[in-house]
């Protein structure tokens, strides 16, 4: 056996010859390990001179800081199966409550646990052109989210969004069995003014209730201008324009599934204080206004 090759016999070797004030870097170099090497060698024989100084330590931590107690595992298990958090989101609703756990720890329990991931096909970023108001009530956006199909109640829904672009405030969402007509989403608009305050602009996409079809002014702009509020239009065939409020929609539809609620206006509601008062958005950085389970 080479005795270079064993390292037991390296470390004897180097730890001597220093004592005899070999230079550290003349035996870094012969011996083809960092000075870090030798110093903490020398420095372990100095610690425990005559005991086996030369036997490596375990390098399991003295203290594990982040283990994962029996009450953080259930409380992981219920921010996933009951309120339906990702994560990201259960990473943050921790770091909230002063207790840090990564999401590799978090991933790890829920995988012991049995839980199957979310996501089912890789995720591929693309490359967007990211926009954002700078202070509340700068802008809403408004979509329309139908017809869609839900199987448990054997009927098609339509659902009607509202949001704030900068805080990413869910301002109204509400179901209905048949197309939203342009007075229905005005009433809900006027309600929305009343509790929220007006903003400066609201932007839509090309519908028919907000686009007048035969050219002009359509009733939907003429009636925001009356209240001193400017209507943005996306372009043409280009939803990305209002894509916080189409991210909004397919929240909303697969969020109330897993949160095992109906679609209903009653559990919307609910659903509605959950998600601006509970639910860390990622959008903003895992920001909420905080309540407690």
């Amino acid at each position: 056996m080479n005795p270079n090759s064993n390292p037991i016999l390296i470390r004897k070797r180097v730890v001597k010859k220093a004592l005899k004030r070999t230079p550290v870097t003349l035996l870094a170099r012969n011996y083809m390990v960092s000075r870090q090497f030798v110093y903490k060698w020398l420095r372990r024989y100095h610690e425990n001179t005559n005991g086996a100084w030369w036997e490596e330590r375990s390098r399991r931590p003295r203290s594990i800081r982040r283990k994962v107690t029996p009450a953080i595992r259930a409380k992981i298990l219920t921010l996933r199966r009951e309120y339906g958090l990702n994560i990201m989101q259960i990473e943050a609703w921790f770091k909230r409550k002063g207790l840090v756990l990564s999401h590799t720890t978090i991933w790890k329990t829920l995988q012991q646990e049995g839980e199957p991931p979310w996501r089912t096909k890789p995720y591929k970023k693309k490359a967007r052109k990211r926009f954002e108001r700078p202070r509340p009530n700068d802008l809403w956006q408004l979509d329309i989210k139908g017809p869609f199909w839900v199987e448990e109640q054997g009927q098609h829904l339509y659902l009607l969004t509202v949001i704030d672009d900068h805080s990413r405030f869910l301002l109204e969402s509400r179901l209905y069995p048949h197309p939203i007509s342009q007075q229905e989403i005005l009433k809900r608009l006027q309600h929305c003014f009343q509790s929220y305050g007006r903003p400066q602009q609201v932007l839509t996409d090309n519908g028919a209730q907000f686009h007048s079809m035969r050219g002009g002014t359509s009733t939907f702009t003429r009636v925001l201008a009356q209240e001193g509020i400017k209507h943005i239009r996306s372009r043409v065939f280009h939803p990305e324009t209002c894509g916080k409020v189409e991210r909004q929609h397919g929240t909303t539809v697969r969020e109330l599934k897993r949160l095992r609620l109906k679609y209903c206006n009653a559990d919307l509601r609910r659903y509605k204080d959950y998600y601006n008062f509970f639910r860390p958005h990622q959008g903003i950085g895992m920001q909420t206004l905080v309540k407690d389970l």
